[in-house]
């Protein structure tokens, strides 16, 4: 609904939100509803944990030559 910018909600998705147990969803502003939904979803997404491996620095000895490229 909110990509589409509908402002009124369909008697069909009132009756599905009900059914998930979102109580009078015509009294409930659109935004509120998405919120609302969106919290229901939540424990159900997938969070990945990307790992971040370290560089190793090689360690410069000052009074060595530098390397060739």
């Amino acid at each position: 609904m909110n990509l589409h910018d509908r402002t009124e909600l369909a008697d069909t998705l009132a009756e599905r939100l009900i059914l998930l147990g979102i109580e009078r969803p015509h009294a409930i502003p659109i935004p509120q509803l998405i919120e609302k939904v969106w919290g229901m979803q939540q424990p159900y997404l997938i969070t990945i944990v990307v790992e971040r491996r370290r560089r190793r620095r090689r360690r410069v000895d000052p009074g060595a030559p530098p390397p060739e490229a």
